[in-house]
This record gives C-alpha cells, sequence and structure tokens, in this order.
C-alpha cells in the first residue's frame, strides 16, 4: 500500500487516469469505489466523464475529506455518532454560556449578553429573550471557531484536551466551553458511546486502531481498499497527516492539477516576496522577478498544497507527472494559459501578445451598468459566438458563475426565458428560500408575526404553489377581491374603542361565512357588534373561500400556540406538524429538499439532550431560520443545459464557454471578517482560512479551465452619474499583464483603429467593453450585434392592425356599458380590446391600512348612494353601514367624510328632486340588432319616461355621451322618453331636444357601425380638441399636448404618437369622427357646453 500523486495541467487528464485506475479496484460489486471531492458540482462532472469512458458510473461513493477520515473512524470501530462541529456544538455551549459558573468566572463575557453588568439575567420576558438570542449568536461563532480550531489548530486542541492551556483570558474561557462541552455530552449519553468525538480523537483513534493489527483493520481494508482523492488544493496539515497513515494500509491516490507542471515554480521570487527582500537586503537591487505574475499572485492555495505534499519525502518520491495538454497560441486566450503553464518570466524584448489578439473575443472584459445589463450583455455574446463565429455550441458547453446567485438568478430568468432565441439552463446554488419550494413556503409561515397579520402579508402565503396546492386553492383572483370587498386590512381582533375591529380578520371572516350561508344584506345584530354579511360568492366558489377561512384561522391558532416556550425537540414537532398542516401532506413527503429538512430536524433532536431550558420561538429561529435560510440547490451544477453557479473554489471544470458575472471591485474576492476572540488571529499560519486566497485561486482556475472562450463582466459604470467604477482588482491585474505584455507594435488593423492613441495600442480600453445603459440603445459596442430585440409592442400592434380580422373570442352580443365606453375613447379601446395592450395602473397590492379620505372613485359610489337619502337617520345608518363594510374611513373620520359629502350632493339632490317631483325609478332593459350585432342593456328611467343622469365631473363629454346612447336606444325601442343631464359644476339641469325615432335609429346605427370599424384599425378620435380651424398643424399640437400635459397624460395617445399615426390623413378622420361623435353632443342641449 502506498500513497501515489499525480498531477497534470488538464482536469480530463487527471480524470482519464481516476478512471484507469479505478478498474484496478473493480473488487465486489456492492463495495463501492470512494472519490474524495470538494464540491457536488465536480461529482457531477467526475460521474458524467466516468459514464462517458466507461459506459456507466455505478458503485462511486463521493465524500469529502471530513466525511471519508469520519467513515474510516467508524469502519475502524469508533463509537462516536457524529464529529464535533458548529452545528453540533452550538445549542450546547448556548447552555454553558448561561449557567451560573460561566457567568461568576466570566463576567466580562457573559456582560454582552447579561443586561445587568453583576451578570445577573434580565427579569422582562422581552429583554429576557434578547438577552438569549445574543447569547445563541455568541455560542453559534463560538462553536464555528473550535470547527476552525480541530482542522488549523490541531495542536492547541490536543494540549486542550491534556488540560494545558494558556493563563490569559482570551483562552481561558474557550478553553473552559471546550472542556466543559467535551465532558457534558459524554455525561449526559450515560453510555459508553460517545455523542460527538473531536476530529483529534478521531485522527488518534485511527492512529491507534492502525497500529493494532486487529479485525476492524481487516474490515476497513475489505471494504476500503483504495481512496481517490480528485481535484483538491485546500489541504492541511491535520488532513495530510491522516492520509499519510492511511497509505500504510491502503493505496491512497492523489489527483492534483498544477498550473505550470514542467516547472518547479514553488520557489519562484515573486514581485510582493522580491520587494520584501530587498527591503530587508537579502536580495540585490538588480534581481528581477522570476516566473509569470499571475500564477505566483494567485497560485497561493496551490503553491502551498505542494510544498505541504513535497515536505513528505514518500509522497515526493510518488509524484507521477501526467500527460499534459499544451493549447495551440492560436487566440489571447490561449497564448495567456500557455505563459502561466510555461511559467513564463515577462521579458521587455518578448511580447507574449499582439495587438491583433485583443480583439479576438477569446477573452473579453465587459463593463455594464446593472447586473440586468450584465446578463443581457452576456446572452448578445453567447448569440454571438453561434450566429457570427460559428461556434458548434451546446448548452451543457457553457458555465456562468456569478457572484451573489440569489441576486442575479431573477435578471437571469428575466432574460433567458423571454429571449428570442432560447437556451436551456439550470440554476445551481440558489437558497431553496429564494424560489418557490418548501422552505420558502416555510420561511414565509415562520416570519409571520402577529403585528404583521395584514391583508396583503396572508396573501403573499398563496405565492408559494405548495401552500395553494396543499389547500386546494386555485383562484387567487378570487380571494384577494374577496378580501378588497370584506374591508379587512390588518390585526386579528382590532378593538371597538378606535374602531379597527371593523378592519380585522376576525370580524372580517365572520362577514364572509354569513355572506356564504345567508341570502341578503341585512345586518346580522345590532349596535357596535352588528355586521353586515357580505354576499360575494356562491357555488363551487364557495368551497374555496371555506377552505381559504380555515386557512386563515389555522394561521391564527398556530401564532397563538408559537408564544408558548418549548424544548428544542418541542420545536422540532412544532416544525413537522407546521409542515404538516400547511405545506405537504404526509403521503407526499420526500425528495431531496425535504430530506435536507428532515435531516436538519433530525439534528436539532439530538442536540435537545444538551439542553435543558425551554426556549421562546424568537430563540429557536435564530438558529433554524439562518439554517433554512443558507439550504442552497447543489445538484443542478453541469446537470444539463447552461450551468448558472456561484463562485466556489474547487469548482472549475473545464468547459468551452466559461462567464464570470459580477466581479465588481467590492464583490470579489470576498474579504475575510475576523473575530476579536479568535485564536488563530494571534498567530498566522501557513495554510489557514482565508477567502481572499481561496478566491484568488478560484479565478486562476478558471483562467485555465476556459477552453475556447472567457467572459468577464463587471459593475464598471454608476447608473446615477455614470462615472467609471473600477472591476475586481483580480480582473484589474489581468488587464495589467496583458497590457504590460502586449506588442508595442502599432496593428494596421482597421478594427483597432478606433483604440490608438498616440500611435499605440491601448489595450485596456480593447479589452474591456464599456456597454450602454439599455439593452435598446443604438450604441452597441465591442462588435457584438443586439439579439435582444424582441418584437415591440409598435410591431405587433402594425401587425394587428393590417390583420382588419376581429379576435376570434370577439361575441357578437355588446354589452350597453361596453360599447358607449368604447366609443368614449376608441384608441384606448382598440389598444385593449384588439392588441392586449392595458395602461391602467392595476394596484396589485391589497390596502393594509384603513381608508383615511375617500379617493375619487370612492367619492363617486357614495354619493350615487346618497343621492337616494333624504333624512338624518337614514344618513346615519349609511355611516355606520360605510364603516362596518369598509367604504369609510373609521371612527371620527367617517364623520367628517360625511358632511363632506352630504355638502356636495345636497344641491344636486335639490335639483333631481325637482325634475322627479317623487317619480320612483325603473330598470327598462334595450336590446337592438344591427348586422351580426345584438347590442344589449339595462337603463334607469324615472316613471315611465325620463331619463335623468347626474355628471359629477368637470369632464362631462363621457357622461354625456352615455346618456345620448341611451336616449336613442330608449327612443328606438319604442320608449317615448325625455332625456335630462344633471350637472354637478354647473349647478344646473340641462333638458336634451326631442329626436325623432327614425333619427335615432340612424344615429345608433351609426355609432355600431364605427364600434365594429373601430375593432378593425384605429380611430383616431380625441374628445374637446376644439378646433377652430381646419389646419393639420394645429390639429396636431393639441393632440401633443395632450400627450405631454403636465397634470395627466394620457398613454395610449402617446402610444399610437410614438407609432407615427396622427397623420394627416388620420386628420382627415378625425374630422368625420368628431361630426359623428362629438357634434351632435354639442347639438343637444341649449346653452350647455361640453367640458372635456
Amino acid at each position: 500500500m502506498a500513497f501515489q500523486l499525480k498531477a497534470s495541467n488538464s482536469l480530463k487528464i487527471l480524470a482519464k487516469n481516476l478512471c484507469l485506475d479505478m478498474q484496478a479496484y473493480k473488487g465486489h460489486v456492492f463495495r463501492p469505489h470512494y472519490i474524495v471531492t470538494q464540491t457536488e458540482g465536480m461529482n457531477n462532472w467526475l460521474g458524467s466523464k466516468l459514464a462517458e469512458w466507461q459506459g456507466i458510473a455505478a458503485g462511486i461513493q463521493y465524500l469529502k475529506p471530513n466525511d471519508l477520515i469520519f467513515k474510516i473512524y467508524l469502519l475502524l470501530g469508533g463509537k462516536a455518532i457524529a464529529t464535533m462541529s458548529a452545528d453540533n456544538l452550538s445549542w450546547l455551549l448556548y447552555q454553558l454560556m448561561g449557567e451560573n459558573e460561566f457567568l461568576e468566572q466570566f463576567p466580562k463575557i457573559a456582560d454582552y449578553y447579561a443586561v445587568n453588568s453583576n451578570g445577573e439575567m434580565p427579569s422582562s420576558e422581552i429583554d429576557l429573550d434578547a438577552a438569549k438570542v445574543k447569547r445563541y449568536g455568541l455560542a453559534q461563532k463560538v462553536a464555528d471557531l473550535f470547527d476552525q480550531y480541530q482542522i488549523y489548530r490541531s495542536d492547541m486542541i490536543t494540549e486542550w484536551n491534556n488540560g494545558n492551556h494558556k493563563i490569559q483570558e482570551l483562552e481561558a474561557w474557550q478553553y473552559y466551553l471546550w472542556d466543559k462541552a467535551r465532558n457534558k455530552q459524554r455525561d449526559e449519553q450515560q453510555i459508553d458511546r460517545k455523542a460527538f468525538a473531536d476530529k483529534n480523537e478521531i485522527a488518534d483513534y485511527i492512529k491507534n486502531a492502525l497500529k493494532e493489527n486487529g479485525e476492524s483493520l481487516d474490515i476497513l481494508q475489505s471494504k476500503m481498499p483504495a481512496v481517490f482523492i480528485f481535484g483538491i488544493s485546500l489541504l492541511t496539515e491535520f488532513h495530510l497527516k491522516i492520509f499519510d497513515l492511511l497509505a500504510s494500509r491502503m493505496q491512497i491516490y492523489f489527483y492534483l492539477l498544477n498550473p505550470a507542471p514542467a516547472d518547479y515554480w514553488y520557489d519562484d521570487l515573486s514581485v510582493k516576496r522580491l520587494i520584501f527582500l530587498q527591503k530587508l537586503g537579502k536580495a540585490a537591487v538588480e534581481e528581477q522577478p522570476q516566473g509569470n505574475p499571475l500564477l505566483h499572485s494567485m497560485g497561493k492555495v496551490i503553491k502551498d498544497a505542494f510544498v505541504m505534499l513535497f515536505k513528505n519525502d514518500e509522497i515526493l518520491n510518488s509524484y507521477e507527472p501526467l500527460e499534459e495538454l499544451w493549447p495551440e497560441p492560436d487566440s489571447l486566450l490561449h497564448k495567456l494559459q500557455r505563459s502561466i503553464y510555461e511559467n513564463k518570466t515577462p521579458q521587455k524584448e518578448t511580447a507574449f501578445f499582439e495587438p491583433t489578439d485583443l480583439i479576438d473575443k477569446s477573452l473579453s472584459i465587459h463593463a455594464c451598468y446593472s447586473p440586468l445589463r450584465e446578463v443581457e450583455s452576456l446572452y448578445n455574446f453567447l448569440i454571438y459566438l453561434i450566429d457570427q463565429k460559428r461556434e458548434s455550441l451546446s448548452p451543457r458547453d457553457i458555465v456562468v458563475m456569478v457572484s451573489d446567485i440569489d441576486l442575479y438568478a431573477a435578471y437571469i430568468r428575466a432574460v433567458f426565458d423571454h429571449a428570442p432565441y432560447q437556451f436551456s439552463y439550470r440554476i445551481a446554488d440558489e437558497k431553496f428560500t429564494t424560489a418557490d419550494s418548501i422552505s420558502s413556503a416555510l420561511e414565509s409561515l415562520l416570519l409571520l408575526e402577529p403585528n404583521g397579520f395584514t391583508s396583503e402579508n396572508i396573501m403573499r402565503l398563496l405565492d408559494s404553489s405548495y401552500i395553494r396546492s396543499h389547500l386546494g386553492i386555485s383562484q387567487l383572483g378570487l380571494i384577494k377581491d374577496l378580501l378588497d370587498a370584506s374591508g379587512i386590512r390588518f390585526g386579528i381582533e382590532g378593538a371597538h374603542r378606535d374602531d379597527s375591529i371593523y378592519v380585522s380578520w376576525k370580524y372580517g371572516l365572520q362577514r364572509i361565512m354569513y355572506g356564504i350561508c345567508m341570502v341578503g344584506d341585512d345586518e346580522v345584530g345590532s349596535g357596535p357588534d352588528g355586521f353586515y354579511p357580505l354576499n360575494f360568492v356562491e357555488g363551487s366558489s364557495a368551497e374555496e373561500v371555506i377552505r381559504f377561512v380555515s386557512f386563515v384561522e389555522a394561521l391564527m391558532t398556530m401564532l397563538e400556540n408559537r408564544q408558548k416556550p418549548r424544548s428544542l425537540d418541542g420545536w422540532t414537532e412544532f416544525i413537522k406538524e407546521l409542515i404538516t398542516q400547511f405545506i405537504l401532506k404526509e403521503e407526499l413527503q420526500g425528495g431531496d429538499e425535504f430530506d435536507y429538512l428532515d435531516m436538519l430536524l433530525k439534528d436539532y433532536n439530538s442536540s435537545a439532550a444538551f439542553l435543558s431550558e425551554t426556549l421562546s420561538f424568537d430563540v429557536f429561529m435564530q438558529s433554524f431560520g439562518q439554517r433554512i435560510l443558507l439550504s442552497t440547490r447543489e445538484a443542478n451544477f453541469a446537470s444539463g443545459g447552461i450551468t448558472f453557479c456561484s463562485l466556489i473554489p474547487m469548482r472549475s471544470i473545464p468547459f468551452k464557454v466559461i462567464a464570470l458575472l459580477g466581479l465588481d471591485y467590492d464583490k470579489f474576492p470576498r474579504k475575510e471578517h475576523a473575530l476579536g476572540f479568535n485564536l488563530m488571529e494571534m498567530e498566522k499560519r501557513a495554510g489557514d482560512r482565508n477567502v481572499k486566497v481561496n478566491d484568488k485561486h478560484l479565478f486562476l482556475e478558471t483562467i485555465l479551465s476556459a477552453e475556447q472562450y472567457l467572459y468577464i463582466s463587471y459593475i464598471g459604470r454608476s447608473i446615477k452619474d455614470n462615472t467609471d467604477i473600477p472591476p475586481s482588482i483580480l480582473v484589474d491585474e489581468l488587464i495589467d499583464f496583458i497590457d504590460t505584455n502586449c506588442s508595442a507594435a502599432i496593428a494596421h488593423d482597421e478594427s483597432l483603429a478606433e483604440f490608438k492613441k498616440d500611435k499605440v495600442i491601448d489595450a485596456r480600453n480593447v479589452l474591456v467593453v464599456k456597454h450602454a445603459l439599455h439593452h435598446f440603445s443604438k450604441f452597441q459596442p465591442g462588435g457584438i450585434p443586439q439579439y435582444l430585440h424582441l418584437k415591440s409592442v409598435a410591431e405587433n400592434l402594425n401587425d394587428i392592425a393590417v390583420s382588419h380580422e376581429l379576435p376570434d373570442n370577439e361575441s357578437n352580443e355588446i354589452s350597453l356599458e361596453a360599447f358607449y365606453r368604447f366609443l368614449q375613447h376608441p384608441i384606448k379601446g382598440y389598444l385593449n380590446a384588439v392588441a392586449g395592450i392595458y395602461y391602467e395602473q392595476m394596484d396589485d397590492v391589497l390596502k393594509e391600512e384603513e381608508i383615511f379620505e375617500l379617493n375619487g372613485l370612492e367619492s363617486y359610489q357614495c354619493r350615487v348612494d346618497l343621492m337616494e337619502l333624504s333624512d338624518e337617520s337614514a344618513w346615519e345608518h349609511f355611516r355606520d353601514k360605510g364603516v362596518k363594510t369598509g367604504r369609510l374611513p373609521l371612527k371620527n373620520s367617517s364623520r367628517i367624510a360625511m358632511n363632506d359629502l352630504l355638502e356636495t350632493v345636497a344641491p344636486v339632490r335639490e335639483l333631481l328632486l325637482k325634475e322627479t317631483k317623487g317619480l320612483e325609478l325603473h330598470q327598462f332593459p334595450v336590446s337592438y340588432n344591427f348586422k351580426e350585432i345584438i347590442l344589449k342593456g339595462v337603463i334607469d328611467v324615472y316613471g315611465e319616461d325620463q331619463l335623468i343622469l347626474v355628471s359629477w365631473s368637470k369632464n362631462e363629454f363621457k357622461k354625456v355621451l352615455e346618456g345620448y346612447i341611451k336616449y336613442l336606444l330608449l327612443l328606438v325601442s319604442g320608449k317615448d322618453v325625455s332625456f335630462t343631464l344633471l350637472s354637478f359644476h354647473k349647478r344646473k339641469a340641462f333638458k336634451a331636444k326631442q329626436i325623432k325615432s327614425e333619427e335615432a335609429k340612424l344615429q345608433i346605427e351609426l355609432l355600431l357601425e364605427l364600434y365594429q370599424k373601430g375593432h378593425e384599425y384605429v380611430l383616431p378620435f380625441i374628445s374637446g380638441l376644439e378646433m377652430k380651424t381646419d389646419e393639420y398643424e394645429t390639429w396636431y399640437d393639441k393632440v401633443r399636448a395632450k400627450c405631454s400635459g403636465t397634470d395627466y397624460k394620457d398613454d395610449y395617445l402617446i402610444k399610437i404618437n410614438e407609432l407615427d399615426m396622427f397623420t394627416q390623413e388620420a386628420f382627415e378622420q378625425y374630422k368625420q369622427l368628431q361630426a359623428l361623435i362629438e357634434a351632435p353632443l354639442l347639438k343637444l342641449f341649449d346653452g350647455f357646453k361640453l367640458n372635456n
């Protein structure tokens, strides 16, 4: 048995050798091959390659280094259930930090989470919870440090295990917690088998077991004769010592990527190291740095790994350099890779790159204004490669790594789901909670608070398909309209003292349920407790509403039960019940995400044995909320289509096209946030965890893994003031390297002419493509066309306009209201009905507050109702009902609103009473057939012969046209009626001139014909232009004024104007339309002027 180290600059060559070595250990059919990797993505890639070469990839178990060590520990007879990890330790440390012994011994530490300086715990429940949350937060940080200490400071942990520690307080309190935690978990179990073992204990156990030639060793060798460690550069002394021990009893294969395998580059003098040595006087001033600057700056991780391995003579002697892959120097990217592979030292005399290399697009860097523009520019680049570069690419050949996948995921879906040319894709590493998932549904339920029990927050819960499906709710529009009509705004119960009971959930649900069960809208009960049933739904829709009401009541019960403190296992049961009650039935529970949650809950059950105190919901959520928030989807990496994923070290796998998005100056490389009590900070060592160094290694790996194209983008322009923003320092370093090592010879290529400055090519300006603010901008830099230019609304509109056909869904029957509304604004009618364009701002968000003042529509509806009421008792009943049904403001505000309404209605009511003289209102059905159209409706008539309409608006054209059409229909229906318009703003009644039935028939048919034509093409009619001259320019100026008004802009007119449809021909049509629609209205009344 031995340790065999194999290295190459190609991951594919390493994988091919792994495949060959595995074939030597076929063994028993049920004995798996153990491959140690660092990421799930590497597992997927390896699996696909092994299947490609072997025909099948089965019987493989992928493990991470720590998992492998613990599995070997168990195979050798280890008794612990799990390792002492951060998750296992946090609750145990939380318990220890709350004990009096710790509070008394380390009062300075306890002061952080104890309110009083003497260490006494607070008495108020709120303060107690806040203190416990802080205590758990500290416990989490310490648990994470203990996890790191076991790997990076194993010598210190060994000393602690032997009872030795330094006297200084910074280490003393941590040693106290470590020692107590180790002993407590052993004592609490009261059995021989420990719950957790620290990694040093596991290492010692393995070391001793390997020395003894016992039965457990035979079991290990039979079940695990060989281990294959693939592509892991982040090595520690702890892991290497154990692998070295195992090599005496089994075969250890180590496959390591070496950027420069033909050169022993680990001792080369980098620029930084040379400057440091020159300052110390240990290097001559004329001495030059050695090797490739990028390799030395970004290759520290791999350099430390080889140095660590080569300390062991046996490993050094076993080193086997494999075949090397040398790219042809035929592009900028390949020349860059070759300079790293050869570890070339830059020379002034010899340039690595030619100016023409800079424009070959093999390596391109893009400065954008926003994440959305980054994704749009990437899409254009990918299409460009296929369309103009004629690259044979499949989506599986492309990987896109993003600095913040949760931020970019929405933009990726927005662009790639609606692009004209579709790519299949997968998003890996996205948090479960950011998508429609079990975790997001669970999180939304857990984050619901009693003081946030609003109409909109409850509707947001139904955004989850899991909750909707579980409840059997599909008509979200119905539920939304129901809540709006019920007046439910906020609060579970509310109070009578401020009338908030009338906007509360319990009151509103009562109205809904009584409305389903009862007929009529009479008040049930009386006084403050009375309510009006909401007659809103019936039939099958009522069943769905009942399910929704049951759901809301279950939420209220859940919030009430949540207030009770519980033990850890009590909270796990609470979470399980929550999932079963609201998200997934037991028979449907399963899958990767559910299994993760189930494992999470089992972890809490394991920790419950060490925690004697009960926890409030807030303290439990401090832990559980973070853990579900951090859970991610890893399985989508390299699983088909373009892979979008996070920037994670050890994941740089060969792809034809690799893109990096979000390489902003403040995002990458990441920054280390050191804790003030981190003992590792007191003595830095080689191999310590350093996220900045790891990210540099990732960037180097990415450069080497790109087979044909490397695409880099970042936020390089300020969207606020258009100033330049620098990229990541690593991108800057790459640009500087290319710029410094590019030939100064003047290129004669015409495409480089714009980049010449003083007859020298500015490499930075060539490499960095500065994109426009919007994808539809005429300015498209970098020579990449704009492929995202979807067919615009204008083009769709023109396509529809030239078809001259009514939509297939057009009915022969027209409602009276739809008819006159279309003619009130034919342009809007066409865009709505034919083109499907709507510019009205629909309020998709439910109101979460009471009514403070009535808006225009609400005031209008109240005025109409109040016109029929004439005594104070009726007005008070209206006010009381309005408050209880959500139509009026609450408490005294409702009385102020009523006074304003009555003051407005009074003069118009007088006019109405004078005209009607006590006549009752009757409804008269009308129907008129014209060609294939049937116009139907119901018209209110006073007595038998009086059509009276009230115009409340200053713009009286719409109301007059409505009355005119109703007047004509009554006349052609054989009804001898008069038409009176009551104008609120003019405070006057206007009587229409009599129209003969023959003329009425002619006019109504002309309008119906216009209605038909208005569905074939746009009728350029605009009311209220008051044309005094017959000139096109004057007309068009008035149209443009309507488009650009300061108080009101008509978006429908703006759209038609953008299409250049207000032409001379349109003006001629307008004059004809004005004569048919508006002119008759101007002649209808004596002394009446239309206000538009």
